[in-house]
C-alpha cells in the first residue's frame, strides 16, 4: 500500500483487478466502481501488450534481440518470469490490434 500510495480501497480493487477478481460494491459506490472497471481495462490493455512484445521476441526480427538476451546470460526461464519482449524498430510493427481495442472502450477520462 505505502509503496504504491494507494489507499486500502484501491489496494484491494488492484490486487482483486491483478487477480481477475470482482469486488463488490454497494449502490451509493456507483463512481468507484466506474473506477475498478476503468483500472481492469487497463489492465487487459497491458497484459494484451505485454503478452504482444512477449510474441515479437520469438519472431525473426528479434534473433539480434535474442542474441542479445543470451549473451547477457539470460536463461528462457528468467525471460519468461520477467515476462521480457521485444518491440521491433519500425511502426509496422507496433501491436495495433491491441491499440485498436484500446480505442474502442476508452479508459482515461
Amino acid at each position: 500500500m505505502n509503496y504504491d500510495k494507494l489507499e486500502f480501497v484501491e489496494t484491494v480493487e488492484e490486487l482483486a483487478a491483478m487477480h481477475n477478481l470482482e469486488v463488490p460494491f454497494e449502490a451509493a459506490a456507483a463512481p468507484a466502481r466506474s473506477s475498478a472497471i476503468r483500472g481492469q481495462t487497463l489492465y487487459q490493455l497491458m497484459d494484451g501488450l505485454n503478452t504482444f512484445y512477449q510474441q515479437s521476441l520469438q519472431q525473426p526480427v528479434a534473433t539480434s534481440a535474442r542474441q542479445y538476451l543470451e549473451k547477457r546470460g539470460l536463461s528462457h526461464e528468467v525471460i519468461a518470469r520477467f515476462a521480457i519482449g521485444f518491440c521491433a524498430p519500425r511502426l509496422g510493427q507496433r501491436p495495433e490490434a491491441v491499440w485498436r481495442q484500446s480505442r474502442k472502450s476508452p479508459v482515461i477520462d
